[in-house]
């Protein structure tokens, strides 16, 4: 089974004012082992710009808080523009996709996956704004995430479940590492 492309996304009225969520869902939606997941895409919302940072391309990422704070500032409040960031950029889907989205009664790591897809659309926030994607015909899986449950914490538990149904590929040093799934 082939890894699927995980999209991301989340709505946050002003990411720069609020450095601390912007840097948090950074460093969750990213960074495994000190290297970036390449196989991964947030599309960060806001009240007047949509960001579409691509793993594949990212670069200069860094666990370390300073790091990652100064990363979210030029990215959500200087508007630098650095490898595979985008602002206001269409986001074009793939056919075979499915929506994945937080759930107190949804699917877990022991479960089997519920199929095989070329992207995976995980919606993190706010389902009233994705509405018209929900009203999509295409399968809705729900993930069991816990209630009360912080940003950052669902976008791991969201992560390592994919990771043992489909696997995963990390750019660490340079070089692609590509962790297969339970099989």
């Amino acid at each position: 089974m082939n890894t699927p492309t995980r999209v991301f996304l989340y709505y946050l009225a002003d990411p720069c004012l609020d450095l601390e969520t912007s840097s948090h869902i950074l460093l969750n939606t990213f960074i495994v082992s000190h290297g970036i997941r390449i196989d991964t895409i947030l599309c960060l919302f806001s009240n007047d710009k949509t960001y579409v940072i691509n793993g594949s391309e990212l670069r200069h990422l860094y666990p370390q808080q300073n790091s990652l704070r100064g990363f979210a500032k030029a990215v959500f409040c200087k508007n630098k523009e650095l490898p595979g960031v985008y602002k206001n950029q269409n986001i074009i889907l793939k056919d075979r996709i499915a929506i994945l989205y937080p759930f107190r009664k949804g699917l877990t790591i022991t479960d089997n996956p519920p199929g095989s897809y070329e992207e995976i659309i995980i919606i993190l926030n706010n389902r009233r704004y994705f509405k018209k994607l929900l009203l999509r015909d295409i399968p809705k899986i729900p993930i069991y995430v816990p209630r009360n449950t912080s940003i950052e914490t669902t976008i791991t538990i969201i992560n390592y479940v994919l990771d043992t149904w489909y696997g995963t590929a990390v750019r660490r040093k340079g070089k692609v590492i590509v962790y297969k799934a339970r099989q």
